[in-house]
């Protein structure tokens, strides 16, 4: 009750929790004034100064909660500043002998003494396990233990030491000191270095200064910024064309209720983002503010400097290549109103913007959009929620759209925006489909096809450059015996290790095992033991080798692990003028340089068959964007597809750039299949350390779904999943197709809490099974 002044709904407070009064962290939803009784236990520490939420949050989440099938608290958790969580640390205290001990409790006053008389219970718990519960309430009731808490946040504010003028000096003082207080009377503050540095005098000199109270030193809060090493782009006179200013009346001029999302279909090149900047200095005018997402981090710098460049400090960046602090303190500009447009990827979406007025999604139909960790959301559909709550206008924009939002667009649901031309009416790159069989014909089993080394040496020869796609990453797919047939394999995850050339390593990219590659098999002994199928270690080393006067670069997940490697690699990419950049799907969309002419596209019907009802739709949105990247200057591009299936209805498709013979051809399948947008797809998955186990639940878990919906779904039965083994977790699922309406919602989050001992997640409309 001492508290109740400082409870209000968004704070978090510090709770003692179930029968043993364990306590953790909650959140405060709803504020209720009622009669104060006994059974209700006192709140023991309100953990914030300031609501981390509001009511508009508080839907919101509410809303991913039933949407996603997560708890309220996972849900939450998406709206407060990184950095935010309070790590709540529970100590026990030795306070006098324990009488009549049990085993138990002796251990625990063991341990408890063993570590200074005061020991964290999470110590406890990794040696005594589920038994240092009862234990520590035993000796709490017999009074030989006190137990206190701490709580401490993750990030704590970043202070500078700065030195200020305070009062004329009394004393004579000499020609250095001097000079350090004539600076000081015209600064606000500096640094005990800068201050040296600039009066060229010792560090001694300001101390004594310090001590004679003519100078004050204190510690000021700065935040730290992202972007304070990211230069903007020089503003450029861009006249817009008649099809961006279209765009952009239709987007300032579209009504707020009822929200009616736009999506913007531009070919590549169009010039989509000067109309993003357009649209967004408009609303800022209006006084709101708004949000860009982007699908990969490598984007986020090329569009961070354009922003920049338009509109300055009001700018801030949120993603997980930034550090745990400078996320947070740009997650503070915004909340503050210091900075009113965010740019970032998937997270972004929640970032704490002020009067939100306008979301723009860049290449909405990007799979990096879906969280395939914790809550399951997709970006595109949090930020219709966000926008029918707060009021803000969404525009979704791709050369690509997703099957989904185009068929919404053609219905009526979305409001259709069209731009079919290129900026200054550019060509499209003329794109020529390579067979790779003919290649087999005259013995040849090299990667890249003679065709497309003519064009590399053209390009070379020209200083003009070229982008080589790949979508697989390492040296070979996988490691095989040609006498006995084995596979290396991971030893905890159901899948083939990966051969990384550059460290003699096999690895596996689901659970980060590696170890050196094997001289000779395992199983039969022997020396026939060698790497299948290609990632673009192998095409660097061949393309080095192949044109040995070429720069070239690489960037997929093993060249981006550092912290800003994106933005190097682009960096050195267009400032060095490189000849070559090779890489997997996050060089595909987004990046702009002039002098790329040439795009060669390795092994494309890799991704065509990959087993998945979006494999079409995937390759197409692939190739197209990455076909895109050339030819953006005032050159004429061009472009190589290699494949084996040269008669592929998507690859033509996507070498003629027509998004809407696809779609028409994809949509008829779709409705076909019940696919989406015809239906929803829920896939349910459960997840043990023991196999029977899990396969027990989940087919338990299959007849309770069942009984629950009966013929409201199509119900495929449990079966273990495509990789069967993660992380030495096995895992079983069920799935189904349906429209996802509450009471079905509802059925299913009933029967997945009926399981109470394995992990059970359920993924609505995954981006893969």
């Amino acid at each position: 009750q001492s508290l109740a002044a400082e409870v209000e709904v968004g704070v978090r407070v510090r709770v003692p929790f179930g029968g043993g009064n364990r306590h953790e962290v909650a959140y405060v939803i709803k504020v209720e004034n009622k009669a104060w009784t006994e059974e209700i236990k006192d709140v023991q520490e309100v953990l914030d100064a300031a609501p981390l939420f509001d009511r508009q949050k508080l839907l919101e989440a509410y809303w991913i909660k039933n949407r996603y099938f997560s708890t309220f608290s996972e849900a939450i958790k998406l709206f407060l500043p990184p950095g935010s969580s309070a790590k709540l640390t529970e100590w026990i205290r030795l306070t006098g002998k324990v009488i009549d001990p049990d085993n138990t409790e002796k251990q625990i006053a063991d341990i408890v003494t063993e570590n200074g008389e005061v020991c964290a219970f999470d110590v406890l718990k990794e040696t005594l396990g589920d038994k240092a519960r009862s234990g520590v309430n035993s000796l709490l009731r017999k009074g030989a233990i006190e137990i206190s808490h701490t709580t401490e946040k993750k990030v704590q504010p970043k202070n500078v030491r700065v030195i200020r003028f305070a009062k004329e000096p009394e004393k004579k003082l000499s020609d250095a000191a001097k000079r350090a207080v004539s600076i000081m009377r015209e600064c606000a503050c500096l640094s005990m270095a800068d201050l040296c540095l600039f009066a060229s005098c010792a560090s001694s000199t300001v101390r004594t200064l310090l001590k004679n109270g003519v100078l004050k030193a204190e510690n000021v809060e700065v935040l730290r910024s992202p972007t304070a090493h990211v230069l903007s782009e020089t503003q450029k006179n861009i006249t817009l064309n008649e099809e961006q200013l279209s765009v952009i009346k239709a987007i300032s001029d579209a009504p707020l209720t009822p929200l009616k999302p736009m999506l913007l279909h531009g070919v590549t090149g169009s010039g989509k983002t000067e109309v993003y900047l357009a649209a967004i200095e408009k609303i800022l005018k209006e006084g709101k503010s708004a949000i860009v997402l982007v699908p990969e981090i490598a984007l986020t710098h090329q569009m961070v400097g354009r922003f920049l460049s338009r509109f300055g400090t009001k700018t801030a960046v949120l993603h997980s290549g930034l550090s745990i602090g400078e996320r947070h303190d740009e997650w503070l500009r915004l909340e503050r109103g210091e900075a009113r447009v965010a740019v970032g990827a998937r997270s972004a979406i929640f970032a704490p913007c002020q009067n939100l007025g306008l979301i723009i999604v860049d290449e909405e139909h990007e799979d990096t959009y879906k969280s395939e960790t914790g809550v399951r959301y997709h970006a595109r559909e949090v930020a219709m929620c966000r926008a029918k709550t707060e009021g803000a206008k969404v525009l979704f924009a791709s050369a690509t759209p997703s099957v989904e939002s185009y068929f919404r667009a053609k219905s009526g649901i979305y409001t259709l925006l069209e731009m079919n031309h290129r900026y200054n009416d550019a060509p499209l790159p003329k794109t020529v489909i390579l067979d790779m069989r003919q290649e087999l014909e005259k013995g040849s089993t090299d990667p890249i096809s003679l065709a497309l080394r003519a064009e590399i040496e053209k390009n070379i020869r020209a200083q003009e450059q070229t982008i080589l796609f790949l979508n697989r990453r390492g040296y070979a797919t996988f490691v095989s015996c040609r006498a006995c047939g084995y596979v290396e394999n991971c030893p905890n995850c159901s899948i083939s290790l990966t051969y990384h050339s550059f460290s003699e390593t096999l690895n596996c990219h689901y659970c980060g095992y590696r170890r050196k590659v094997s001289k000779t098999c395992p199983d039969c002994g022997s020396t026939h033991i060698a790497g299948h199928g290609t990632g673009t270690q192998k095409i660097e080393a061949f393309t080095e080798a192949e044109f040995p006067e070429a720069k070239i670069i690489r960037m997929d997940v093993d060249t981006t692990q550092k912290k800003e490697s994106h933005e190097k690699i682009l960096r050195r990419f267009r400032d060095e003028n490189i000849d070559i950049l090779l890489g997997t799907q996050m060089i595909a969309k987004g990046l702009d340089f002039p002098n790329v002419t040439l795009v060669g596209v390795l092994n494309a019907d890799q991704m065509l068959n990959m087993g998945d009802y979006r494999a079409a739709e995937r390759t197409f949105s692939l190739i197209t964007q990455v076909i895109g990247r050339a030819g953006r200057g005032e050159k004429e591009g061009r472009a190589l597809i290699q494949t084996h299936a040269p008669e592929s209805p998507v690859l033509l498709h996507a070498a003629r750039q027509d998004y809407k013979a696809f779609y028409e051809e994809e949509i008829i399948l779709r409705k076909a299949l019940n696919y989406p947008p015809f239906c929803d797809i829920i896939n349910i998955i459960v997840s043990g350390s023991l196999e029977p186990e899990v396969r027990k639940s989940a087919e338990a878990l299959y007849n309770r779904v069942s009984d629950a919906l009966g013929s409201d779904v199509q119900l495929f039965r449990a079966a273990p999943c495509g990789i069967n083994k993660i992380k030495n977790i096995y895992r079983w699922h069920i799935w189904m197709k349906c429209r996802l309406t509450k009471e079905i919602a509802a059925k299913i989050q009933e029967a997945i809490a009926a399981e109470k001992k394995l992990s059970v997640i359920a993924d609505v409309n995954p981006t893969s099974f």
